[in-house]
């Protein structure tokens, strides 16, 4: 606790002499909340005392969904009011800060990923690789697996759908996989589950690239950067309704790209799956608007874009606000 409040102190102190020498027009400040938010709200008092547009850049849902609480709080609360503009990522914090932030001075800004990238690993990796498995769906989830990412649910509901299979890419303890294991002894001996521990990043893109849809139910998310991979390969994705996932996945839209689905449900995450199994052509056009949308809201040369817009005019270009709830590519 001494280091860390040292350390913050120190952040504070070159920081502020590099305003001082520098004189920036603006200052961009990255931040999780939480214990950062003492160091946030100092750092934007030294921006607004010198005549610097300080734009604090929320990487966080955690502002909309109750989890923080007293001093923490209320030390976010007065970083937002120094800064020039609050940069999140999701409608429902947006929602949750208007009752004391000014609705102007929040913004909604997204995550990137390299799309470029991407393509250069799926191109050396995946070119002629097919499905090991027959199976009327195959599932991957990709991420720690841990309790809070739905990891449990995802089985119990593939373990009541005849012919799915589920990948699950990351690293487990022993306790926990013995009893998702035991989970999916109700179908098939559990044949249909398969584990594939801690992978390189590159080797991601091929466990996804083979299987049919991504999952991601988690009980608690931000703007997670495995949809937009997802997203990017051309997968429909089933997520749960936290943080951004609705947004990235266009669930309100005419042309989703995936399904939503309410945390901690494995019924509602079975019916959601059943759904991809009765209608296959969907699969196809959910993964074209996936592919579609992260090419035009996500990649790294369109989120610059936007953040420099607000660096130079203090507000999302209008463009960017009206695609990001009517995008969809164009089908023949």
């Amino acid at each position: 606790m001494i280091g860390g409040t040292l350390q913050a102190f120190w952040d504070i102190v070159r920081v502020g002499i590099a305003l001082i020498r520098y004189r920036p027009h603006v200052l961009h400040l990255t931040t999780s909340a939480g214990f950062a938010s003492i160091k946030d709200a100092a750092i934007l008092y030294l921006t607004r005392r010198l005549g610097i547009a300080g734009y604090l850049h929320y990487h966080t849902s955690i502002l909309g969904n109750s989890q923080l609480q007293g001093w923490q709080l209320r030390a976010a609360h007065l970083a937002m009011r120094f800064a020039f503009r609050v940069l999140i990522l999701d409608d429902k914090t947006h929602s949750a800060l208007q009752q004391r932030i000014p609705a102007p001075k929040l913004q909604i800004l997204p995550n990137m990923i390299e799309l470029e990238r991407v393509d250069e690993v799926c191109i050396k990796m995946i070119r002629g690789t097919r499905k090991t498995t027959e199976a009327v769906l195959r599932c991957v989830y990709v991420g720690r697996v841990v309790p809070d990412k739905g990891i449990a649910e995802q089985v119990q509901a593939c373990a009541q759908l005849r012919g799915v299979c589920l990948d699950i890419v990351g690293p487990v303890d022993d306790a926990y996989r013995q009893h998702l294991q035991h989970l999916a002894q109700g179908r098939e001996q559990g044949q249909w589950l398969h584990f594939h521990g801690r992978v390189d990043h590159d080797d991601v893109y091929a466990y996804i690239q083979q299987s049919d849809v991504l999952l991601l139910p988690s009980y608690h998310e931000a703007f997670p950067y495995v949809v937009l991979e997802g997203m990017a390969l051309g997968k429909p994705v089933v997520v749960s309704n936290v943080g951004a996932m609705p947004e990235m996945i266009n669930a309100a839209g005419e042309q989703p790209c995936g399904l939503c689905v309410p945390p901690r449900d494995a019924g509602a995450l079975r019916s959601a799956l059943q759904q991809l199994i009765d209608a296959p052509e969907t699969w196809t056009a959910m993964g074209r608007a996936g592919r579609y949308r992260v090419e035009h809201l996500y990649d790294i040369p369109s989120v610059l874009y936007q953040i420099k817009a607000l660096w130079q005019t203090g507000h999302m270009p209008s463009f960017t606000q009206d695609f990001t709830q009517d995008a969809q590519p164009v089908t023949s």
